[in-house]
C-alpha cells in the first residue's frame, strides 16, 4: 500500500477516470479530496470512499481558474495538513479538435 497515510486530491472525481482512480486511491489508504465542478457527483464519490472505510471530502472547483485551484488545495491543507499526490485529471471541452486550439486558449 504505497498510498497509505497519503493526502491525495483528485480533480474530475465526479465521473470517469477521476472517480475510478478517487475510489482506488481511498482504497489504496490514501486520505481523498474529490474535487469536480460537479458538486453533487464529488459529494458521492466521497461518500463511497468513506462508506468503504476510507477518509475522503469533496469539493467544488473550476479547473480554468486558478483562484479556484488554489483554494482546493488550501481547503486539503486545512483539513489534512498536507497533500501528496495531485491527480490532474479534470478537463474542458473546446468543441474543437485538440490541433486546432490557439495557445491563447489553451492558456
Amino acid at each position: 500500500m504505497r498510498l497509505k497515510d497519503k493526502t491525495a486530491i483528485v480533480t474530475g472525481a465526479a465521473s470517469g477516470i477521476g472517480l475510478a482512480t478517487a475510489l482506488k486511491f481511498g482504497q489504496e489508504g490514501a486520505t481523498v479530496m474529490c474535487a469536480d465542478m460537479n458538486e453533487d457527483g464529488a459529494a458521492k464519490t466521497a461518500a463511497r470512499i468513506i462508506d468503504l472505510g476510507g477518509q475522503a471530502a469533496s469539493f467544488k472547483v473550476d479547473v480554468t481558474k486558478e483562484a479556484e485551484i488554489q483554494a482546493l488545495v488550501a481547503d486539503t491543507i486545512k483539513r489534512w495538513e498536507r497533500v501528496d499526490v495531485m491527480f490532474n485529471n479534470a478537463g474542458i471541452e473546446f468543441g474543437i479538435p485538440v490541433t486546432q486550439v490557439s495557445e491563447l486558449q489553451w492558456d
